[in-house]
């Protein structure tokens, strides 16, 4: 299936249930082993694209959509909408300056017409880039080490993930957990290697966004499933409930010590109901990198204006914290509590 619209979305973005709606529907299109490519048809503001990426990755970890974005924006003087299932039916929808007035909707099912509208998106695409690229699960090391991991000392991270992340505990502790998990010597050296190399040439400065909700659900539990750790030991690692308050402690003995680590706890759930959690990782000036524990696929990308967007996107939620859940002794506070509860 081809797609793109030049059309005003801005009603799509908005309404977020039916895009909530939209989303699960084309998610079950490719659950069927269909495969769509659309062309996101915006301008290069920084906010615009930001919508764009943050709204669609949970199609782009599903697999089976290529993404695509025109480098130069045009304003055409008719905005048209193009739908094509190829082969079958084409959906061609056009309008002016009043779409209220000037609305135009065609749907054709002859071969020639068909074919016409397939031309006319691959002559769109050529011009093209790709909006993110994708990776296996199986990838997710060497994508930390090679895009996340580079040394820079002038580097800024953006973490926007419902839990902390193993990178965040003491070694000591990430040993004692692989050890409880079984994990053999081939794994467990991967993995401390992984951890190694992250902290050994970690220079940046830090701005990360947790979930209050999640870590109250984590320490309720007598031992919490931890996705990244099994995604790259290739093991099924849980973390104790001991080991989960150790992990908090290591936080805040980090958090003091690291004097560029900044933390914004989000006390409620900005995402809609039903869909699924992103998590986000922004390296500054290189990459960024976003996955769900949900969803089979790793999104990453190193085009610089997709990285500002993402990091306007960031930003922009950062701010929507209100400001005493940044404070530092009010973050201090709130893990000591969920330590001692």
């Amino acid at each position: 299936m081809l797609l793109i619209s030049q059309e005003d979305l801005s009603w799509l973005l908005e309404d977020k249930e039916f895009l909530h709606a939209w989303q699960t529907k084309l998610i079950q299109v490719l659950h069927k082993q269909h495969q769509i490519r659309i062309i996101h048809w915006v301008d290069r503001a920084a906010g615009n694209l930001a919508s764009i990426l943050y709204e669609w990755l949970p199609l782009h970890l599903s697999g089976g959509i290529e993404a695509f974005y025109s480098p130069v924006y045009v304003q055409p003087m008719m905005s048209s909408t193009l739908f094509v299932v190829e082969q079958a039916v084409a959906v061609i929808g056009m309008t002016a300056d009043d779409p209220s007035r000037n609305r135009y909707t065609a749907l054709v099912m002859d071969p020639f017409s068909i074919k016409q509208a397939e031309w006319a998106f691959n002559h769109l695409l050529e011009k093209c880039r790709p909006l993110v690229d994708v990776h296996s699960k199986m990838d997710f090391n060497k994508i930390i080490e090679e895009n996340l991991v580079t040394g820079r000392c002038n580097q800024i991270t953006y973490l926007d993930t419902n839990a902390p992340l193993f990178t965040s505990m003491s070694r000591e502790l990430l040993f004692s957990v692989l050890e409880s998990n079984d994990v053999d010597e081939h794994a467990t050296k991967k993995c401390i290697e992984c951890y190694d190399h992250f902290t050994d040439n970690n220079h940046s400065s830090v701005k990360q966004i947790v979930s209050l909700a999640a870590l109250k659900k984590a320490v309720l539990e007598e031992k919490v499933y931890n996705h990244e750790l099994s995604v790259i030991t290739g093991y099924d690692i849980f973390i104790s409930k001991k080991q989960f308050m150790n992990h908090l402690q290591d936080i805040i003995t980090a958090y003091t010590n690291h004097l560029d680590w900044e933390i914004a706890i989000e006390e409620e759930k900005t995402q809609p109901q039903g869909q699924v959690p992103i998590n986000t990782w922004i390296s500054y000036p290189t990459t960024v990198v976003a996955w769900s524990p949900e969803l089979p696929l790793i999104a990453s990308t190193k085009e610089s204006t997709l990285l500002h967007a993402y990091i306007q996107y960031f930003e922009t939620k950062w701010n929507l914290i209100p400001r005493i859940n940044r404070d530092k002794q009010w973050v201090f506070k709130q893990l000591a509590t969920l330590i001692s509860s």
